[in-house]
């Protein structure tokens, strides 16, 4: 198993190149699993009412004040969340 992350700023194409290069993983018989880092913290937001598309504005300071008190309580809050996913996706 390997584990390919991309990061940046919003809107530089990350999901574009990962959907690329998933499609090329299966036709060369792979099977790509794509597990976004900030998955967590959208599903808060959406089970909290911001949805991305309905109140853009709205999620994205959501986003920001919710991700940032995860982190100053606990700093690797985020990175659990993350890894939560991960070991879920590894035990199916």
């Amino acid at each position: 198993m390997k584990i390919i992350s991309f990061s940046g700023r919003a809107g530089i194409g990350k999901t574009t190149i990962v959907r690329e290069l998933m499609r090329h993983l299966y036709d060369d018989g792979y099977t790509p699993v794509y597990l976004p880092f900030a998955a967590a913290l959208k599903e808060d937001a959406d089970k909290e009412g911001y949805g991305k598309s309905k109140d853009p504005v709205g999620y994205r300071k959501y986003c920001q004040t919710w991700g940032a008190k995860m982190r100053q309580n606990n700093p690797e809050y985020w990175i659990e969340r993350w890894l939560e996913k991960y070991e879920e996706h590894l035990h199916k």
